[in-house]
């Protein structure tokens, strides 16, 4: 078999393409992983900010407690 030009440049292309697709494949495939270590890293996070906030939120609440206690002994 004998392969002309025009063969082997179609064959050229179409090699190129297929690596160029392999490539991108593999970039994209590597933003996505990284994306998810970044959002399961921003979940940590908002649960401490979450627990942190709620720990505030019961010391206020003692706080208030204590202050309302303290308001009705004096009257």
């Amino acid at each position: 078999m004998i392969l002309d030009g025009s063969t082997v440049a179609i064959l050229i292309t179409i090699l190129l393409a297929l690596l160029g697709v392999v490539f991108g494949y593999g970039v994209l495939t590597n933003k996505v992983n990284n994306h998810g270590k970044d959002i399961e890293k921003l979940e940590t996070s908002y649960k401490n900010i979450d627990s942190k906030l709620d720990a505030i939120c019961n010391d206020v609440a003692a706080i208030k407690s204590t202050l309302r206690e303290r308001g009705t002994n004096q009257h």
